[in-house]
Order: C-alpha cells, then sequence, then structure tokens
C-alpha cells in the first residue's frame, strides 16, 4: 500500500497543527497506519477451517483416498489457503468488524500513552488516530483537554472527519478535524486563547 499523503499534504497537516499548538499551548500528535493489527491468528483460523471442509468434501464424494494423501492435501490446501487469507482486502472481511475497531482503539491508545508521556507542553494531549483498513477513526485527549472540550466535542470531530473522508481526501478529512478542533477549544475558552 502506498502511503495515502503526499508531501503537500503532510505539508498542510503540519501548517494546520502547528498553528493549533502554537494558539492553545498544546501537543497534538497525528498517526495514519494502513492497518492497527496483522490478524494473524484469524486468517490462519480461516485457513484451517477452509482446508478441513475441502477435504472433508474430498472425502466425502471419494472415501476410498488414501489417508496419506488426503493429509498432504489438506496441509497443502492450508497453506494455500493461509496465502489467500493473509491478502488484506480479504483479510478484513474475514474479521469481525467488532474485532478490528477493538484493535484500531487498543492502538490509538498505545499511541496515546506514547504522546501523553513524552509531551512538550503541560497544556494536554490530542492524538488523531486514522486506521485504513479498519476504516476507524479516533481522536483522544487528556484530562487537560477534556476540560476545555464541550461533552460532545470528541464526537463533533470524529462525525466531521467521517463525513469529509466519505466526500473528500485523507488529508482533506484529517484537516478538517484539527479545524473542529480547534474551533471547540476557543469557543469553549476564548479568553484564554487570546
Amino acid at each position: 500500500m502506498g502511503n495515502p499523503l503526499s508531501k503537500e499534504d503532510h505539508a498542510r497537516i503540519d501548517s494546520a497543527v502547528a498553528a493549533v499548538e502554537h494558539h492553545h499551548g498544546i501537543d497534538i500528535a497525528i498517526v495514519v497506519t494502513p492497518a492497527s493489527d496483522r490478524y494473524t491468528l484469524v486468517s490462519f483460523a480461516w485457513a484451517a477451517l477452509s482446508a478441513l471442509t475441502v477435504t472433508t468434501l474430498i472425502a466425502l464424494v471419494h472415501p476410498r483416498t488414501p489417508l496419506a494423501i488426503g493429509l498432504l492435501l489438506q496441509l497443502l490446501l492450508l497453506l494455500a489457503f493461509s496465502v489467500v487469507f493473509s491478502l488484506s482486502p480479504l483479510r478484513m472481511c474475514v474479521v469481525p468488524r467488532r474485532m478490528r475497531h477493538s484493535r484500531a482503539s487498543q492502538l490509538a491508545h498505545r499511541e496515546f500513552a506514547v504522546h501523553a508521556l513524552s509531551r512538550e507542553h503541560a497544556n494536554g494531549v490530542i492524538l488523531f488516530l486514522a486506521s485504513l483498513d479498519e476504516r476507524y477513526f479516533e481522536v483522544i485527549g487528556d484530562k487537560a483537554i477534556h476540560a476545555r472540550m464541550p461533552a460532545d466535542g470528541w464526537s463533533q470531530i470524529a462525525a466531521d472527519f467521517t463525513s469529509a473522508a466519505r466526500d473528500r481526501s485523507l488529508a482533506e478529512a484529517m484537516l478538517t478535524a484539527i479545524n473542529r478542533c480547534d474551533q471547540l477549544l476557543q469557543a469553549r475558552n476564548p479568553a484564554a486563547d487570546a
């Protein structure tokens, strides 16, 4: 998978992040990942189930197939199905949505912890995470940011990102989310940001 963001996109996002960071005295981290997990166990389970199903059907149709041939066939099918189910589009089809979102959320929280521990500003940290294969977006802020954000602010940011990602590019969606975050922080704390 190629980089979904061009150099120009990176520059525009970096510029928007720098402006919000400077204006509000916060740290913003942007994470865009192709996938949050490789889902190896799920792919292998589907490969094993597929190989077992095919060899069972062969055994029912040809009951006199020697055991050694059946086992060899099952092993070859397992290897073939493992390759097939490891391909990204098919792998994402067999991984349950709940698991995909759970793994993406876990990655977001791990990345947030890393960025929160290494933050430069005491006024807060915000992380935007987009996991492309899972089609997942999450924005997380620390306690200081939560105090400055309206109650429905996080869902507004996520809704704006989702809407923009559906209609425009990933870069435009990320810029929309960053701008919405800036607007919400300004609206809640106009005196502090002046």
